[in-house]
């Protein structure tokens, strides 16, 4: 119950964080909307990054990984979703899009996690891609963009 709470307050926090980039026009960011999942199945499995996947907040953990830091100029945007959000086992989608490739339009992670102590860790990592028009399929897919 109680890492529940906190799960839910530090996706706020980090909801309202993102609504201030927002502002600011750097990031477009959507939190704790709960689509449809499209399964473990849906994604090819990657390693995690080399460190900096515990800590306190999925969301988070999430935004450190795997936000743009050098997106170069144009409509670059990410899109951070729970699509299982309890408190055994949080779920996300991380989406970045209009990204500066010539094939790769986009590419999302599914994220997820696991309680480790009183912190949380990432388990699972997996990834899909999008590609430009005229460069491979335009929904999101395992296939590589040509």
């Amino acid at each position: 119950m109680m890492r529940s709470r906190i799960y839910r307050t530090a996706s706020l926090m980090v909801g309202a964080l993102m609504a201030g980039a927002l502002l600011l026009g750097t990031v477009s960011c959507t939190t704790l909307r709960l689509p449809a999942d499209p399964g473990r199945e849906a994604f090819k499995e990657t390693d995690r990054p080399p460190s900096g996947w515990i800590g306190n907040d999925p969301t988070a953990i999430a935004q450190d990984l795997y936000s743009g830091r050098d997106v170069g100029a144009g409509k670059y945007a990410e899109e951070l979703v729970a699509v299982r959000s309890d408190a055994e086992q949080p779920v996300l989608l991380f989406a970045r899009l209009n990204i500066t490739d010539d094939s790769v339009r986009g590419i999302r992670y599914r994220l997820e996690f696991a309680p480790r102590g009183d912190q949380w860790e990432l388990v699972w990592v997996g990834t899909q891609v999008t590609c430009w028009p005229g460069r491979g399929h335009r929904n999101w897919s395992t296939q590589r963009c040509t």
